[in-house]
């Protein structure tokens, strides 16, 4: 039987169970992100997710995204406000019949999806007006309405043991006069000690010292305050996220890890939805 875990990825992620923040053990939804954080009335967003699973599980990863207008709440386990025929009913009533069709709510089953704003912002901008005049509960937070509107996306991932739901929160644009869209900060580059961490895995360490692992950001125009969520296969770390681009990775010992090689995942977050991420891998030494 599988066994499903809720993943909230808004600014963070939240894990489940006992194990470290940073260690991957089994199924783990660690990032979604989209090229376009925010999105103009016409753009579309493609949207990816950095599953990962425990070293040797070769199990095939199931997809199923959605979007949401608004969601219940932490309390609701994030379910949607209002179904799509609910949607469409209230469209109809203030605007007519036939004038705007809401697009389905699934968006796909594979990797990589795409949303395509093409709803009318006006739309948006009457959903922030009426929430704003509602009654909510205290784990539901009304849109802050300064011309755009949040919208969430959901996916659940799963492979042969477990199933994982994790959200994100997409900016739709309804109001022409804002400016300062927001885009994704990067990673660029990342060390240890010093030396580059390839993407062809090359880089050996040895084992059971402690390694300065870096990375190097290229952040927007406008600079952003950035999180950094740092996540490895095995070892420790001293902390699992960082508001710099350093942190200490204490390689680990022969008889707690004998494999040849561990991967690492680096994930960078911003303060209005922009992420990115990069990965890893790290060849270990013999026993010191």
């Amino acid at each position: 039987m599988k066994r499903p875990a809720l993943i909230l990825l808004l600014l963070t992620a939240c894990d489940q169970g006992f194990t470290p923040y940073q260690e991957i053990d089994r199924l783990r939804v660690l990032a979604i992100g989209a090229d376009r954080p925010w999105l103009r009335f016409s753009e579309t967003a493609s949207i990816s997710v950095l599953a990962v699973q425990a070293k040797y599980d070769a199990s095939p990863l199931a997809y199923e995204w959605s979007w949401c207008p608004f969601t219940q709440g932490n309390d609701q386990a994030y379910a949607c406000a209002f179904t799509e025929e609910e949607l469409q009913a209230q469209i109809d009533e203030a605007v007519g019949p036939g004038v705007i069709d809401v697009p389905p709510y699934a968006l796909g089953t594979t990797a990589t999806v795409a949303f395509a704003y093409d709803l009318n912002p006006l739309l948006f901008r009457s959903l922030c007006e009426g929430l704003a005049m509602q009654e909510l509960p205290d784990f539901v937070s009304a849109p802050e309405c300064e011309g755009t509107f949040p919208i969430t996306i959901r996916l659940r991932v799963s492979d042969a043991d477990e199933e994982v739901t994790a959200i994100r929160e997409l900016e739709l644009i309804y109001d022409e006069s804002v400016s300062g869209v927001n885009s994704n900060p990067l990673i660029t580059n990342a060390w240890a000690d010093g030396s580059t961490i390839a993407p062809d895995g090359s880089l050996a360490l040895d084992r059971d010292i402690d390694v300065q692992l870096s990375v190097e950001l290229s952040p927007p125009e406008e600079m952003e305050r950035t999180i950094v969520s740092w996540f490895v296969e095995t070892g420790s770390l001293d902390t699992s996220r960082t508001n710099d681009q350093d942190n200490v990775w204490h390689t680990p010992r022969v008889p707690d890890y004998p494999e040849s090689s561990a991967r690492l995942f680096f994930v960078v977050r911003d303060d209005r939805r922009g992420i990115s991420w990069m990965r890893r891998t790290i060849r270990l030494r013999g026993e010191q």
